[in-house]
Formats: C-alpha cells, structure tokens, sequence
C-alpha cells in the first residue's frame, strides 16, 4: 500500500502544480502547504508578490486566516484591504472552518471564498496600478539624445502619486512644456493607474497655447505614456 499512497500524493502534487501555473497565467495563483496559505501575484509579467496567511485557531475553536507574511510594495495598503474583504463588520477576522463543526466549515468555506477572490483582486488591481507608475518614470528616465525627437530633463518622482518633467521638441529650441502628472493617492481606485491631474505650463511665452494644453492633457491622461509624447510632441511642432 505504501508505492500506491507515495504515487497517489505525487500525483496530486503535480496536478496541485499544473493547477498554480495554469492559474499564474491569470496574474494571481494559490498555493495551500499544511497550515500555510500562499497567495502569489504576477503582475506585468515583471513583477512577483507573494501573501502569506497563517490559518490559526481562536479562543473559541474556530480556524480564522491571519496575515502572517507579504511581498508587496510599501504603497500597496494592504492592511485596508484586509480590513475591507477579510475582516467583519463587528472587527471580527474572516473565519474559515470549525474545529468542533463540519458542516460549519463547509458554510464557512462558501462564504469565505468570494471574500478572498475580492481580495486577491483587489491586491493585485493595486500592484498594477503601482507598476504601471514606476514603468512610466522608467521610461522617461530612460529616454536618450539618439532615438528620438524629444527630450526630457528636471525628471521628478514624488512618491508614488506625482511625476514631474520638462518636455522639449528637439527641433524647435522655442518649445518647452512643464507637465506635472497627478495620481490618486489610494491605489485602491479604479484608474489609479492613469493620471488623475495633468498639469501642463508653458514657460516664458505670452502666446495663447490654451488648445495645445487641452489637447495634451487629454493625451496624457488617456493614452500610454509613449504615444502620449509622441502626439504631444507633434503638437509642440506646430508652434
């Protein structure tokens, strides 16, 4: 009976296995090891972060979830949003079985997973979000003389919530743009990915520019950071 039982527990970790990978392709997998729940997150295909929930047993024999360990970046409120899916109105952790009480458990099981489900999601739209912001100042960081029509300097991060820089078209040395791009605080928010304020100056110039900033706030707002310069630039060309 041994081989049998060693083959059968092999069998179900590789299927466990294949299980984590087919869901990693979504960006959030789940990983169960004795007590030990593990949640990971795949974000960009650059980033991985990883929860750790320990499932304890309370005063009154009832196992609960209690977040033990994380990976996520500091921006991330993760405690807010424990707060916000995981824990009850009346202060109480989600709990997820009874020691005393099978069919408890199952209930308690029911109900805990759309809990959890909101949760991973939730976690994982903030570390988009995060990514998203850190990827756009990379590029402009990156931005170099030879590849291209436009240049940036006086690159500012504050924070995780504003970026600011000054934008110049290489082949007029008469346009010069400084945009400030806003972020919500709370990358909780829908969009927080996008910016939220764009705030666009043009500096020493009495000339009426107010189109040229309405067109390029809406481009920075909506579109990709790339293509935003490029429109944006295009426009500057016009001047």
């Amino acid at each position: 009976n041994r081989p049998k039982e060693l083959a059968a527990h092999m069998q179900d970790i590789v299927q466990t296995k294949c299980l984590s990978a087919a869901y990693r392709l979504t960006g959030i997998s789940v990983t169960k090891s004795d007590n030990v729940l593990g949640i990971r997150f795949d974000v960009l295909a650059k980033a991985c972060y990883h929860c750790f929930f320990e499932i304890v047993l309370n005063e009154r024999d009832q196992l609960v979830l209690q977040l033990t360990q994380h990976t996520l970046p500091a921006a991330v409120p993760i405690t807010d949003i424990v707060q916000r899916h995981l824990v009850l109105g009346d202060g109480e952790i989600m709990v997820v079985g009874s020691m005393l009480d099978d069919e408890a458990s199952i209930e308690c099981e029911h109900s805990l997973l759309p809990r959890l489900r909101a949760f991973c999601q939730q976690v994982y739209h903030c570390c988009y979000c995060y990514h998203v912001r850190q990827n756009t100042f990379t590029y402009l960081e990156g931005i170099t003389l030879d590849s291209l029509h436009y240049t940036i300097d006086h690159l500012e991060l504050v924070g995780t919530s504003m970026i600011r820089f000054q934008l110049h078209h290489r082949l007029s040395g008469i346009a010069t743009a400084i945009i400030t791009l806003q972020y919500a605080s709370d990358l909780c928010r829908l969009r927080a990915h996008q910016p939220s304020t764009v705030t666009i100056t043009i500096p020493s110039r009495d000339d009426d520019y107010e189109e040229f900033v309405e067109q390029a706030i809406t481009c920075f707002k909506k579109l990709p950071i790339q293509d935003a310069l490029e429109q944006v630039t295009k426009l500057m060309a016009e001047w």
